[in-house]
């Protein structure tokens, strides 16, 4: 069933008392498009041996054009499978990306600051002191980007699911589901680097 609250172009709704009056509308061909469709039973090769054979015929002729649900489904499928494979790429390039740039940046930084730590130490700065300095440094550094990814993607959700809409996926539970699982398995991907830098970090740091 068409929802007008999920299509991104505008709509305009004609209802009449007539069918007289809605068949000369559709009469006008440059306004309107006239589909009907068929369910037609029978096994899968019964089917496409039907749709070849009426596919032969040249409906085009009077301003007509046929195709069936299991050629739809295909070009459907092909399309999500595309878009599938590059996000997959796009995710895996990113998460190794991002993976490298927090480990060399907190790498640099604690060679950078291992001196720091080591006059702290010898005014009386005790190793749980230090582990739990690092604690607090490391949790800002890393729950404030998270925090910005998550306004950022509240943000840019209408328009994620305007672009959905616009190649024929306009389920708004699925959508929002996936943005969470996403956002979740990100989180714990990023919890993952932020915890084994962490570690490293106070290895650089307390090598003293």
């Amino acid at each position: 069933m068409f929802s007008p609250g999920r299509s991104i172009t505008p709509n305009i709704f004609i209802i009449t008392d007539d069918i007289q009056d809605t068949q000369q509308i559709l009469k006008n061909k440059s306004i309107a498009i006239k589909m009907e469709g068929y369910d037609v039973r029978g096994t899968t090769l019964d089917k496409q041996s039907f749709y070849k054979r009426l596919n032969q015929t040249d409906f085009k002729k009077v301003g007509a054009n046929i195709t069936s649900r299991r050629l739809v489904q295909s070009l459907i499928n092909t399309l999500f499978g595309g878009l599938f494979f590059i996000g997959i790429i796009f995710s895996i390039a990113f998460a190794m990306l991002t993976s490298a740039t927090i480990y060399y940046k907190q790498l640099s930084e604690g060679v950078r600051d291992r001196s720091d730590y080591i006059t702290m130490e010898k005014l009386g700065m005790t190793h749980k002191m230090i582990k739990a300095g690092v604690r607090n440094q490391i949790n800002f550094t890393f729950t404030l980007p998270m925090l910005f990814s998550l306004f950022n993607l509240l943000i840019a959700m209408p328009v994620l699911y305007k672009i959905m809409v616009s190649v024929g996926f306009n389920s708004v539970g699925l959508f929002i589901e996936t943005v969470v699982v996403c956002f979740v398995s990100y989180t714990l991907f990023y919890w993952l680097i932020c915890h084994y830098t962490s570690r490293m970090y106070y290895r650089l740091i307390s090598d003293i």
